[in-house]
């Protein structure tokens, strides 16, 4: 959302603003996110590699309905929650960013780069790259650095936890088999000494 509204602001683009509006319908739940979204889906969305996504809500869920789906903790989950509230927090600063950039350039349809900026757009452009705007923004990344820190974490453990279960297998498997193959052994010379007693027996 702040590439798209910091894009909108300098350039006046339309897609830019489109880009913006479908991510925060997709974090509402009012369109379907993309089969291949990811962390570069929007990259190739500029670059004209990938087409930017429809706008049916058939499949569509809210992103906190998500969320409730995953395997995560609570303390997990209040991490992701923490970043959600923050952006939609910014998205207010930067929807009204957008609207000064959008009357400025709806008086100027003409305006091109050689030509000063207006008020409003010095205005749009401030509001998104204030001290304040900014530490939110490093809010929510760190929100998000924190949750995949965790979840790391508690995978590193629980794969960890299933390594030594492996390893525990392994030897009762060991063993088990030593065990086994020591029964057939003692198993199969019984057998052998006793018929061949008994074959004996029948020969004398």
């Amino acid at each position: 959302t702040t590439r798209f509204a910091r894009e909108y602001i300098a350039t006046g683009d339309i897609k830019r603003r489109e880009y913006y509006q479908s991510i925060l319908d997709m974090i509402d739940g009012k369109i379907a996110t993309p089969f291949n979204y990811a962390d570069d889906y929007w990259d190739q969305v500029a670059g004209g590699l990938t087409p930017p996504p429809g706008h049916s809500s058939e499949g569509a869920r809210p992103i906190e309905e998500i969320f409730l789906d995953l395997d995560i903790s609570n303390a997990e989950f209040n991490k992701l929650k923490d970043a959600e509230s923050k952006t939609l927090e910014l998205s207010k600063t930067e929807i009204k960013a957008m609207n000064l950039a959008h009357d400025s350039y709806w008086d100027n349809p003409q305006k091109t780069a050689g030509k000063l900026p207006t008020k409003e757009l010095l205005a749009a452009t401030n509001l998104v790259n204030s001290v304040d705007y900014n530490v939110v923004n490093a809010e929510i990344a760190r929100e998000l650095s924190n949750f995949k820190s965790m979840i790391k974490k508690r995978y590193s453990e629980k794969l960890d936890n299933l390594k030594n279960l492996y390893e525990d297998t392994k030897h009762l498997n060991i063993a088990l088999s030593v065990g086994l193959y020591s029964m057939i052994l003692l198993s199969s010379l019984y057998l052998y000494f006793r018929i061949q007693k008994r074959g004996d027996e029948a020969i004398r």
